[in-house]
């Protein structure tokens, strides 16, 4: 399994970008970071919604030297699998969710159990779309959690990371989440 990454205007992103969505990151109910962006920018808008009291979930994916760093001292919570998490020392204060794949998720020190699925491409991607929806619904960490890895038990199962993508009413076949 390969994931090959074009950046194309992920490279562009800068803090005048960033600046200009000031308002879009203030209003927003969670902001999602990775380290698809420059550094710079990524700091920029992490700083924006602390300081908006917006929580910023930060998975460092891919690893990148520099942004890891930057961005850090900013996050709520941090999302990891089990390499990254080898890599990256969050400050104190930073929640931190590991994703295990089959063996499940771990919150700080519990362990969710996963969703049962037959893997064919990663779910980082809507692992972590599916925490933050929870999180923006007021849901506590660990149930957004539970969304993410009912949404990630879903989309390891087609190949592509936007095709993979579930809906509402897919993740509810799963779990009857009753805040969705």
């Amino acid at each position: 399994m390969s994931i090959i990454v074009a950046p194309g205007a992920n490279l562009a992103t800068d803090e005048a970008s960033v600046e200009r969505a000031a308002d879009r990151i203030t209003a927003a109910d969670v902001l999602v970071l990775q380290c698809e962006v420059p550094a710079e920018a990524s700091v920029s808008a992490a700083t924006i919604a602390r300081d908006a009291g917006v929580p910023v979930v930060f998975n460092p994916s891919p690893v990148i030297e520099g942004v890891i760093e930057a961005v850090l001292p900013l996050t709520s919570v941090l999302v990891v699998n089990r390499a990254e998490r080898d890599a990256v020392d969050p400050p104190p204060g930073v929640q931190t969710v590991t994703t295990l794949g089959p063996m499940g998720v771990l919150v700080g020190d519990e362990r969710l159990p996963a969703f049962p699925a037959d893997q064919v491409d990663p779910a980082g991607d809507a692992f972590c779309g599916a925490l933050a929806t929870g999180l923006a619904l007021g849901q506590p960490l660990v149930e957004a959690t539970r969304l993410g890895a009912a949404a990630g038990s879903l989309a390891v199962r087609t190949a592509g990371a936007q095709t993979s993508l579930p809906g509402r009413e897919a993740v509810m076949r799963v779990h009857p989440f009753p805040f969705l």
